[in-house]
């Protein structure tokens, strides 16, 4: 779904294939799908509704499916690197100065 101002919001339920399977995330892409960087942790980040407390959590929060310790790291090349950053991104007044270009 776009919204007036360009940013995008995508729902999303994970299938039985993957490891995921059954939780519903709420996904947000700050400028919109069609300008980039396109990057998780950069303008693209991710929520989880919790399925025992219905509480929705920042991706990289104690608890959430993508953990900061393991789902953050500068030097990653995981798929699923930067999965981990919303909850940094939200806490840290510093965090979009020292994103790597």
């Amino acid at each position: 779904m776009s919204i007036v101002d360009g940013s995008f919001i995508y729902f999303d339920r994970s299938t039985s294939e993957q490891t995921t399977a059954g939780k519903f995330f709420i996904c947000i892409d700050t400028n919109g799908w069609k300008k980039k960087p396109n990057r998780f942790g950069h303008n693209f980040f991710m929520f989880e509704v919790n399925q025992r407390t219905g509480k929705l959590l920042p991706m990289g929060l104690e608890g959430s499916d993508f953990e900061e310790e393991t789902d953050c790291s500068l030097t990653s090349t995981a798929v699923t690197n930067g999965l981990g950053r919303t909850a940094k991104a939200l806490n840290d007044p510093n965090y979009f100065k020292n994103l790597p270009k």
